[in-house]
């Protein structure tokens, strides 16, 4: 009689435990990869971390404001902008060739977008590891480290003066594989889900700082 209600008792919990297993809950290496993927379907293309409001006006070398002189050159080079004369200076605006590599980038402060260029198209490689899934306050998130195939760069994105200029090229001008990328994906009810990829973005996410939101 014993066995027989265990027996009964195994085959209600069934179905339960079966619900359980590949939960799109569970911290998985599948699940991340799923959520990372979408991410990338959706927006994976690499940012330069250098954003400018157009029509940029420059000065003549010489006075304030020349760093963006040479930033300015290169992308006009990479026929990224157009810059003409103008009095003591230039305006340098937004060609139609650099449609598809603009990106805007909303102000901190509430005021006027700023445009970065964003360029290639990434495909997740592999899931390497992950952090333990920390709870916040209002948040359950995990930190997951993984690798991506990197295609479609454009040449000037490759070019040396570029990759002075804009650092971050420097990771995608030589390799079609970035091992060591990071991730925050946070829990929701519907599975696990991209908050951001520091390294594909203007700016980053102190993880940390999520946690104790």
């Amino acid at each position: 009689m014993v066995f027989r209600k265990f027996g009964w008792l195994m085959v209600a919990l069934a179905p339960a435990v079966m619900a359980g297993c590949g939960s799109k809950t569970e911290p998985s290496k599948s699940n991340f990869a799923n959520a990372i993927e979408d991410h990338l379907e959706k927006d994976g293309r690499f940012c330069v971390g250098k954003s400018f409001k157009f029509p940029v006006h420059l000065e003549n070398k010489g006075t304030f404001g020349g760093p963006d002189n040479e930033r300015m050159q290169i992308l006009e080079k990479a026929g990224l902008v157009k810059c003409r004369d103008a009095g003591m200076g230039s305006i340098c605006e937004l060609t139609a060739d650099s449609e598809p590599f603009q990106k805007s980038v909303a102000s901190p402060l509430g005021g006027e977008d700023s445009t970065t260029f964003c360029y290639g198209k990434m495909a997740l490689d592999e899931v390497k590891k992950w952090e333990a899934p920390g709870q916040g306050k209002e948040v359950t998130a995990a930190k997951v480290i993984y690798s991506v195939k990197v295609d479609d760069v454009p040449d000037w994105a490759k070019e040396k003066h570029f990759v002075m200029a804009f650092p971050e090229a420097k990771r995608t001008a030589n390799t079609d594989v970035l091992d060591k990328e990071v991730a925050i994906l946070k829990l929701t009810s519907e599975g696990w889900e991209v908050v951001e990829i520091p390294n594909m973005s203007f700016g980053g996410m102190d993880f940390g700082a999520m946690l104790r939101q």
